[in-house]
């Protein structure tokens, strides 16, 4: 579930995440590139060339981790009940695993950064 409290840190982070950068790297690799009118099985391509899709993005995962890295207290007090300066010294990483287990957060962000995609956003 996605508390309204919760709403304006994750849609504060999802303005600041570009996903075009993503998209153009990943697009540029030769494991997703078809033929007109062909789909990709993401699945397939992840299990078969999972290292080379993670070095290639690693670098713009990094960029987006350190343009979001203030607002990730916000987020995760607001989620957990407590100060920002309570989230600052949690794990991020066990943190933004949690965050992404709950399904109204990961719908959110999904949902966001898929209109962003699009323009719509």
């Amino acid at each position: 579930m996605l508390k309204i409290k919760v709403l304006i840190p994750a849609a504060k982070i999802a303005k600041k995440i570009d996903v075009n950068s993503i998209t153009k790297k990943l697009a540029s690799l030769d494991c997703f590139t078809v033929k007109k009118g062909e789909k990709i099985d993401v699945k397939k391509q992840l299990a078969e060339h999972g290292t080379e899709i993670g070095l290639a993005i690693i670098p713009e995962l990094l960029n987006i981790a350190a343009d979001v890295a203030e607002d990730l207290p916000e987020l995760v007090a607001a989620y957990k009940g407590i100060t920002p300066a309570e989230a600052a010294e949690l794990d991020a990483i066990e943190e933004i695993k949690e965050l992404a287990k709950d399904a109204g957060v990961l719908d959110f962000f999904v949902s966001a950064l898929k209109k962003k995609s699009e323009g719509l956003a």
